[in-house]
């Protein structure tokens, strides 16, 4: 138990520490970044804003000085002039040092006079500016720092590099500033330190509330094992002490009697001498008037008020007259002043009155109240003890104390007593063993006196007992005393340890990650399920062995490493290990961290490795595809832009090729009926005429075809309509074709979707065309167009009451040529539906029809609300 509380506040602490500092280095390295990023950019800026200012003055001195030494440069009356005018601009800023490069990299200028001349051609920083025109900066700590204003110490400084040039010009010169930024990492460092803090007090407060909680337990089975050791010798102690007063009690009765009994006799044999008695004897008559009373009653009658000849008080008369009358002796007590006496009234039948005998009694009263208290004393020191108390004979109960019923439910102990036996206060399972208990003590064979059970309260609950039981003597008996604790909460928490320490070991066992701990010897003392797989050993083989035991030399040298490197830093460290299995080389992410002590020393070393293999492998597949598919789509696109070619190609053909011919044959076949015919009969006026309407037919059936095909190509051109406008622009159009029939339209106002225009409006021509065609054998046509709600997406339909179709028809009507009534009932070419389709497909909608034939049919389409 001690052990399992000592890992635990080892892991706890180890484990806040570890994260802490994680999460704390985690955010002062995002802080520095920031600020880094900040004052580069604050740098720029003000490198900017100092090159506008000087640069027009100074910018030919600094690109004729290249073949200068140091000396020469800094008697230059020009460096003065700089120097003053880059101190006057940064007065106020932070900025505490700048230099000016040529793009020679030698050292035109420096705040710091001793720089000036040097050479900065190599500087990785001068590199990327004059060479790649790109500001760079980076953080640096000076002890000692030379400033405009003299010698700063202790200084965090960003330092930029940053080309100049004139607008989108060449870069002429590098320009090179140092801003202080000490306070805002001091207050990195404050807030960092504050964080770290914060996060463990936070984690602190989380391993508190575990600690206590493990801690508790531990306590509360002490503490249960210190109460039970105190009211045993709680309980002895009374037991000797209730024997004592027992013995005593015994003795102070014994002696009461015999001095009681002496007394009598000393009253017999003073009764004819009372004079002498130092007892009061008085003698009444029978109307209750005293007669005689000895010296020793004076207090007596005067607390009677009761003189010679004077009737005694009403309560003694009546007491008189009842003896009169039976003869008997009576017996009371009296309290006179601050003694306590007897009396004991008897008759004389031959002289007519009553004598009364006292005896003081104020010592045995005081006796008898001392052994009450004595007595109220150690029963509440039996009530009050958290201890169970039990006795029993035969177990029939004779007593319990208070603990006890409360313990097992009880409301008092009078219940417990009136049970039958104390089998009704054990739980079912238990019985026959404290049976057998039992039964072996009264065969005096050896029988446990001290064992745990399970008692059963009045309300069918059971709890957890500890039983101890010695044999004493009760009211003239032999008898079983029996203290029971309740160690229900200990056999909880003892439960719960066991059920937190297997529920950490289940975790631990099943994390798909290997899990493994050593001590600085590198010797292992733990290692999970997963790392017994890879290991090939199970973790009582593995403790006590170290990495070399386990796996090759150059795999376990490179592991002794890594455990070396955590040792050495501190720190926790991440890093891929590998080695050969049976089905290849496995890669491994593994984290290691140090495990500290109480003290903060390290004392082992933790590992968490998770499997990257097929990570890893299946990146180098992803490379491996998206090359693969770089070039599948360039081949796939060359392939697609050929087909559209041919595809336009056909099409052209169809246009030119087939509407030659029909031309031709439309063209003879009019000049035959308008020229010539009166050479031709009715019949053959009548297949000429045929002939024409099949070659207009062909060719508006290659206008649709061509249409269809066109729709397929092309980008959509989305946008906000107002389908509502769309529909009364085609709705003008269809009345005035067919100015003569009688058609009713209802269009819903501010109807609007997003789309093609052109193409829209082809879908919804076809769509109303198709409703004023079908309600052409109607008297009155009615067409609607509107928008209802469907899955939470608008649902636009034109609805008729027209010739309708049979819905088993409903899948062929929106293909090509595909129709649901014959040409010579309804004309048309069998395109319309299938143009609509294509349209709707392509705004990624869908659209479908219901219909009941001569009851009309409503058309259902949908659009996509997305780009």
């Amino acid at each position: 138990m001690f052990k399992l509380l000592r890992y635990f506040s080892l892991t706890s602490a180890v484990a806040i520490l570890s994260v802490t500092i994680v999460l704390v280095m985690l955010y002062r390295q995002t802080a520095v970044n920031e600020l880094i990023e900040l004052a580069e950019a604050q740098n720029v800026g003000l490198a900017r804003s100092f090159a506008n200012t000087i640069w027009p003055r100074f910018s030919g001195y600094v690109t004729s000085v290249s073949g200068l030494d140091g000396d020469a440069l800094r008697a230059r009356p020009e460096t003065r002039q700089i120097h003053d005018a880059l101190k006057a601009l940064s007065a106020g800023l932070p900025v505490l040092k700048v230099k000016i490069y040529n793009l020679d990299g030698l050292t035109v200028f420096s705040s710091q006079a001793s720089q000036i001349g040097d050479d900065k051609s190599n500087n990785p920083g001068f590199f990327a500016a004059a060479r790649e025109g790109r500001a760079g900066s980076k953080l640096a700590h000076k002890e000692r720092f030379s400033t405009f204003s003299g010698e700063a110490l202790d200084r965090h400084l960003v330092e930029t590099y940053l080309p100049i040039r004139r607008g989108d010009g060449p870069i002429e010169a590098v320009f090179e500033l140092y801003s202080d930024v000490t306070p805002l990492i001091g207050k990195i460092e404050r807030f960092t330190s504050r964080l770290a803090i914060g996060l463990l007090l936070v984690f602190g407060l989380l391993y508190a509330v575990l600690f206590l909680i493990v801690r508790r337990a531990d306590r509360i089975l002490k503490q249960q094992y210190i109460d039970l050791l105190r009211g045993e010798q709680a309980l002895q102690e009374a037991n000797e002490r209730l024997e004592q007063r027992v013995e005593e009690r015994t003795r102070t009765l014994t002696r009461e009697i015999a001095e009681r009994k002496r007394a009598e006799k000393k009253i017999r044999d003073l009764a004819n001498f009372p004079e002498q008695n130092p007892e009061p004897v008085l003698r009444f008559a029978a109307d209750g008037k005293l007669l005689y009373a000895n010296p020793a009653s004076g207090r007596v009658l005067k607390e009677l008020a009761c003189g010679i000849g004077e009737p005694a008080p009403e309560d003694w008369r009546r007491m008189f007259t009842q003896v009169l009358e039976t003869g008997a002796s009576k017996e009371f007590e009296y309290a006179c002043a601050d003694r306590t006496l007897s009396f004991l009234i008897s008759t004389v039948p031959e002289t007519g009155y009553v004598i009364v005998r006292g005896r003081d009694i104020t010592k045995r009263k005081q006796a008898e109240v001392a052994l009450r208290e004595s007595e109220e004393r150690f029963r509440i020191l039996i009530d009050g003890s958290s201890q169970g108390i039990l006795v029993h004979r035969n177990l029939r109960t004779l007593y319990v104390n208070q603990s006890l019923v409360e313990m097992f439910g009880y409301d008092s102990a009078d219940e417990i007593l009136a049970l039958e036996s104390r089998e009704a206060m054990t739980a079912p399972e238990e019985r026959a063993r404290l049976l057998g208990y039992h039964e072996a003590r009264l065969r005096g064979e050896p029988a446990p006196v001290d064992y745990e059970y399970r008692g059963l309260r009045k309300d069918g609950s059971k709890i957890w007992l500890e039983n101890r039981s010695f044999h004493i003597d009760w009211e003239g008996g032999p008898a079983i005393c029996t203290t029971l604790f309740d160690i229900t909460e200990r056999k909880q928490a003892a439960v719960a340890l066991r059920e937190s320490k297997e529920q950490f070991r289940a975790v631990v066992d099943n994390s798909p990650t290997k899990i493994h701990i050593k001590d600085l010897d590198g010797r292992y003392t733990l290692i999970n399920r997963q790392s017994e797989i890879l290991f090939g050993v199970t973790d009582e083989e593995a403790r006590g062995k170290t990495s070399r035991d386990i796996f090759p030399k150059e795999v376990a040298d490179s592991f002794a490493g890594h455990d070396q490197a955590v040792i050495d830093s501190g720190q926790t460290i991440e890093n891929e290990e590998e080695w050969v299995q049976d089905d290849g080389v496995h890669t491994f992410l593994t984290v290691k961290f140090p495990i500290r002590g109480a003290t903060g020393e390290i004392v082992a070393v933790g590992a968490i490795g998770t499997d990257i293999t097929e990570r890893k492998q299946a990146e180098e597949e992803i490379r491996r595809l998206n090359t693969s598919l770089e070039g599948r789509v360039v081949q796939r696109t060359a392939e697609l832009e050929a087909a559209n070619k041919e595809l336009e190609a056909f099409s052209y053909s169809v246009s030119h090729d087939l509407r030659a011919p029909l031309r031709t044959i439309d063209g003879f076949s009019r000049i035959l009926l308008e020229e010539h015919a009166e050479s031709l009969d009715d019949e053959g006026k009548n297949y000429l005429q045929r002939v024409r309407a099949g070659s207009q037919k062909m060719g508006q059936l290659i206008d649709a075809v061509l249409q269809l095909s066109r729709l397929a190509r092309g980008n959509l051109k989305r946008k906000e309509l107002d389908l509502s406008k769309i529909v009364d622009s085609i709705v003008g159009e269809l009345k005035e074709s067919q100015p003569d029939r009688d058609m009713t339209f209802k269009v819903a106002r501010g109807v609007t979707a997003a789309g093609d225009e052109q193409l829209i409006k082809v879908a919804l021509q076809n769509l109303l065309g198709n409703a004023v065609k079908y309600t052409g054998k109607k008297d009155q046509a009615r067409i609607e167009f509107g928008v209802t709600n469907g899955d939470g997406r608008n649902v636009y339909f034109v609805r008729d009451n027209g010739a309708g179709f049979d819905m088993s028809y409903a899948d062929k009507l929106f293909a090509p040529f595909q129709r649901a009534h014959g040409a010579a009932e309804f004309e048309g070419t069998g395109i319309g539906l299938a143009t609509v389709q294509r349209i709707i497909n392509r705004h990624r909608g869908t659209v479908w029809a219901e219909a009941e034939v001569d009851n009309g049919a409503t058309f259902f389409f949908t659009l996509s609300q997305e780009g």
